[in-house]
């Protein structure tokens, strides 16, 4: 009887040990699956500034963005807005849009990505 308990321990020990790879590795599935990332990559170019809106995308992806750029400056205040579609075959870092602004010394700027897709939404702002 003690050498049956002894061999349940060990099996029991064994199971969970398993368990937890297997619980581990799903999750690790499921975060590669669901990764999409944005990021709005600001170029300066003399009085300009060009605003790049990217999606980093892991795995195929379809899906919307929206594109805000807020300037304030002395000669006044604008607003951009640019959305539109997307499809990706496969894992890709893709420029959704851009927008180029007067860099002026007294402006402030405010650029806000917003992504859905059927791999998750995501969204970031700069600066």
């Amino acid at each position: 009887m003690l050498v049956a308990s002894r061999h349940f321990k060990t099996f029991a020990e064994r199971s969970a040990v398993l368990l937890l790879i297997l619980i581990w590795s799903l999750d690790a599935d499921a975060s590669k699956t669901m990764a999409i990332e944005c990021e709005i990559r600001n170029t300066p170019n003399g009085n300009l500034l060009r605003i790049d809106a990217i999606l980093h995308a892991q795995n195929a992806a379809t899906g919307e963005y929206q594109l805000n750029v807020f300037k304030d400056s002395t000669s006044g205040a604008s607003h951009s807005a640019q959305s539109g579609i997307f499809e990706l075959t496969g894992p890709a870092d893709r420029i959704l849009t851009s927008v180029i602004i007067d860099q002026s010394p007294s402006a402030k700027f405010r650029a806000e990505l917003a992504i859905r897709s059927n791999q998750g939404s995501v969204s970031c702002v700069s600066p």
